[in-house]
């Protein structure tokens, strides 16, 4: 997208949505970063890979953890085992002192 398509489907999602039909808004942002003031809060931000610095994390993430939010959103951080994901992941619990919980391969462990 250029530019202006950029700028034109972010303020879409920004925009209040439908009172006749309820609409599932979702925007998808690749290696860009979204500032908090520009998106209100997003109940579910998706990391399909982690950035390559700690401090970039923060970036990511803040839209859905925002502390003026009333609810904190969900982070999920997609994580291989080659590559420098897990050392990576480490270094951002380490670096922010939270911890990334593993999700079960399998939703029968967790229900």
């Amino acid at each position: 997208m250029n530019a202006g398509a950029k700028l034109a489907a972010l303020n879409k999602f920004r925009g209040s949505p439908s009172m006749r039909a309820p609409q599932t808004r979702v925007l998808v942002v690749y290696d860009v970063q979204v500032k908090t003031p520009d998106v209100s809060q997003v109940p579910l931000v998706i990391n399909y890979d982690l950035p390559k610095a700690v401090e970039e994390y923060a970036h990511r993430v803040a839209p859905a953890i925002a502390p003026s939010y009333s609810r904190a959103g969900v982070v999920v951080n997609f994580v291989t085992a080659t590559g420098g994901d897990v050392e990576m992941l480490r270094s951002i619990e380490c670096f922010y002192k939270i911890k990334c919980p593993e999700v079960p391969m399998s939703l029968r462990d967790i229900v």
